[in-house]
Parts: C-alpha cells; sequence; structure tokens
C-alpha cells in the first residue's frame, strides 16, 4: 500500500505548507498547486479491506488517494475545523 500525503488527527506534515497567525491563513508555493492526500481513517480502512481480502490483494499495489484533490486556493477558502 502506498500512501500519499496523509491528513487528520494529530498529524503535522502540513505545518511547512501553511502558516495560520490568528485569522490569517497563508499559504506558501503556488495557489494553483495540487497535492493528493488521504485521511488517516481512509487509510486504516485501506489497511483494513487489504488484510481481511488478502487472498485477492496478494501482491497487488495500492495507491492510497482521493480522486478529488483541493487547489490550495481551494483550501483556503474553505474552513477548516479541527476536534
Amino acid at each position: 500500500i502506498r500512501p500519499v500525503a496523509v491528513y487528520g488527527g494529530s498529524l503535522g506534515m502540513w505545518s511547512f505548507l501553511f502558516d495560520i497567525q490568528g485569522d490569517v491563513f497563508e499559504i506558501h508555493g503556488r495557489r494553483e498547486r495540487r497535492i493528493p492526500w488521504i485521511h488517516v481513517n481512509d487509510l486504516a480502512e485501506l489497511y483494513y479491506l487489504a488484510a481481511k481480502h488478502i487472498d485477492r490483494a496478494s501482491h497487488q499495489i495500492f495507491h492510497g488517494t482521493t480522486l478529488d484533490s483541493p487547489t490550495w486556493e481551494e483550501v483556503a477558502s474553505t474552513r477548516i475545523f479541527y476536534s
């Protein structure tokens, strides 16, 4: 299983791409840039399903990603709430 950029929970790998100072959200890099990513819970489900069906998944390559990666501009214009 080859996961792409994983987000969710307390994962902090995105800190080099964004700066948040109060209400100001700054994006580093090109605003039209897209990076495929996957939520940590979806990745866990992918591992679970691959293990559950190991007879069919054996010797296969799975890319853990979404099909609808937003641009940085779309991320910046969306309110993100953390629990």
